[in-house]
């Protein structure tokens, strides 16, 4: 009964405790109903006397009740001692002989036609018993260092039997059983399977079906923020599978500082757009798909003079500025990055020339309406952009030749007098 839930074992316990119980109110109350003992008589026994007792067809039932329970449990012994590791094996060994030494005694006795009591019978049995308990510390120092180290370890630990039903769980394993989405109290799952456990991850179910005995598996599973991985371990000796072990490791701080990282080597740290790299390998991307693809090179009209004016903080509020507006004009029909300075780039995939000329114009118009505030001096700053567009079809030129015509379209605006767009 190790593992499962304590109400759970308090009602069977009751229910096996019960006939014992009646049987023992009956014994001592027998003198008022006779429904125990039919008859009482002394005989001889050696150079004794002893008492005699009748037992009724009724106190036979509670006899044979308690015998198959006995049965039982030495059959429940013989069953888990082949899965106990070696040292608990002196222990479980101990116990099988002093549950079945009782018959041993009584049978050969039988045969030769030897008396003797229940209560001696038993003596050989209760001193094994007493020599696993207090001898090889039963239920003592090492399982219960086992049950302090798993009860307070950081990894969540779910133990469950080869019919899939669950036996324990620490309270890192509740905890996070109701991250990644499970119920809230968790404890009550004991005793019940993990198909309804882990009803709400059917990834682990699937990993949990397709184990095999001796094979580890592992997976991660999501719940933003939270992430863990997984260990399914199949538990027995050799080939045999007598349970199962869940080991939930949380990795979210490992998660969140890998995105971290990602977000550092793609994103630009002023403006929050991606840097060169990043746009330039995600828009040969788009251009691996066959797809067409408009490209726009933009740039900040006068930025030098702004510095050099207002100072290189004014300059940072409007390189964030322009980029904001980018990033919200574009939305999703494409990604924004920063070049370098005060030069940003526009991939379009999909997107025809006409469209993008369309955009380009929208981009223009927000960026020239919108008025800087520097917090440093109080000035209100305006600023234009000068735009390049170019496309390339999907059988057409490539990334370098489309790169090259929206730089010499940029430069067309520019030599326009800036604050234009310009595709060649």
């Amino acid at each position: 009964m190790t593992g499962v839930d304590r109400q759970k074992v308090r009602r069977q316990l009751g229910w096996i405790s019960l006939p014992n119980i009646v049987y023992l109110l009956l014994i001592f109350t027998d003198s008022s109903h006779h429904l125990m003992r039919s008859q009482m008589t002394l005989e001889p026994f050696g150079y004794l006397t002893r008492i005699q007792l009748q037992s009724t067809g009724f106190s036979l039932f509670f006899i044979a009740f308690a015998r198959i329970i006995g049965l039982l449990a030495t059959l429940r012994l013989l069953y888990c001692f082949r899965t106990v590791s070696r040292y608990n094996r002196i222990q479980y060994g101990l116990i099988l002989i002093s549950s079945i030494i009782p018959y041993i005694i009584t049978l050969p006795a039988q045969l030769l036609n030897v008396e003797v009591s229940i209560s001696v019978s038993n003596v050989p049995g209760g001193l094994l018993l007493c020599l696993a308990v207090f001898q090889y510390k039963l239920l003592r120092v090492r399982p219960l260092a086992k049950d302090t180290i798993i009860e307070h370890m950081k990894e969540g630990v779910v133990v469950a039997d080869t019919h899939g039903i669950i036996l324990d769980m620490n309270p890192s394993a509740i905890k996070a059983l109701e991250r990644l989405g499970g119920p809230a109290y968790a404890r009550k799952h004991l005793g019940k399977s993990i198909w309804a456990c882990f009803e709400h991850q059917p990834r682990l179910l699937e990993h949990y079906e397709h184990a095999v005995a001796q094979e580890v598996r592992e997976l991660q599973l999501d719940a933003a923020p939270f992430h863990y991985s997984v260990s399914i371990i199949p538990v027995g000796p050799r080939s045999r599978r007598a349970g199962t072990l869940f080991i939930f490791t949380d990795i979210s701080e490992r998660i969140a500082y890998e995105t971290e990282l990602l977000r550092r080597a793609n994103i630009d740290g002023l403006t929050q757009v991606y840097n060169r790299q990043c746009l330039l390998e995600t828009t040969s991307e788009y251009m691996s798909r066959n797809q067409p693809l408009s490209f726009m090179l933009i740039d900040i009209d006068y930025f030098k003079a702004i510095n050099d004016q207002y100072g290189h903080q004014a300059g940072d509020r409007a390189l964030t500025k322009v980029a904001a507006i980018l990033r919200e004009t574009v939305g999703g029909l494409g990604i924004v990055g920063r070049m370098g300075g005060e030069e940003f780039a526009v991939s379009l995939p999909g997107i025809e020339l006409a469209e993008a000329l369309m955009l380009a114009e929208v981009i223009r118009g927000n960026v020239e309406q919108n008025v800087i505030e520097d917090a440093a001096s109080g000035n209100l700053l305006q600023c234009t952009v000068s735009i390049g567009v170019s496309w390339m079809s999907p059988d057409g030129s490539t990334f370098t030749e489309t790169y090259q015509k929206a730089d010499d379209s940029l430069y067309q605006s520019k030599h326009k007098g800036r604050n234009r767009v310009t595709a060649i």
